[in-house]
């Protein structure tokens, strides 16, 4: 076990003798063999335990219990249902989860999005270019006839200006 492990088991049930017996265990263990750990123990037993062990039980006055009681039967109503249809939400909530508005709201816009989305890109919507194979041809035949031209001129260059900065 680590010294910051056990550090925080002895504050918090170690001194309390809460803890499990593997991890009293582990942490006794560990005490016999680090020095420090085991004057952390020494040092929280003697400032935090041991003021309490001879203090005597002090019970409150019997008024404040009473005043204590009539405060919280005070609050009771506030948190009981007002009507019989809110009752029956609150027995309904009891048996099942239901989340948060804002979350429903959220997952709900979310499922509505991907929806749309889905629809939109559905492929039998999808449109085909149809395109005319003689024009394709004609067109291709055009462009070879103008390279052809510029290749027996001599000129293989475009004759643009950016050309001419470079070369």
């Amino acid at each position: 076990m680590k010294c910051e492990d056990v550090k925080e088991l002895i504050l918090t049930d170690y001194l309390d003798g809460q803890l499990e017996k593997e991890q009293k265990t582990q942490i006794e263990q560990h005490l016999t063999i680090c020095s420090d750990c085991k004057e952390y123990e020494l040092l929280t037993r003697t400032a935090v335990v041991e003021p309490f062990n001879n203090l005597e039980n002090h019970n409150p006055p019997k008024a404040t219990w009473n005043k204590i009681r009539e405060q919280i039967e005070e609050e009771r109503p506030l948190h009981e249902p007002a009507n019989s249809f809110t009752d029956l939400i609150l027995r309904i909530k009891e048996f099942f989860y239901i989340p948060k508005s804002a979350f429903v709201v959220t997952s709900i816009l979310v499922l509505l999005l991907v929806g749309i989305t889905v629809i939109k890109l559905k492929p039998d919507d999808q449109k085909v270019v149809q395109v005319n194979p003689d024009s394709q041809i004609e067109c291709i035949n055009y462009l070879m006839t103008v390279f052809d031209q510029e290749s027996a001129n001599g000129n293989d260059d475009f004759g643009t200006s950016i050309e001419d900065y470079f070369l």
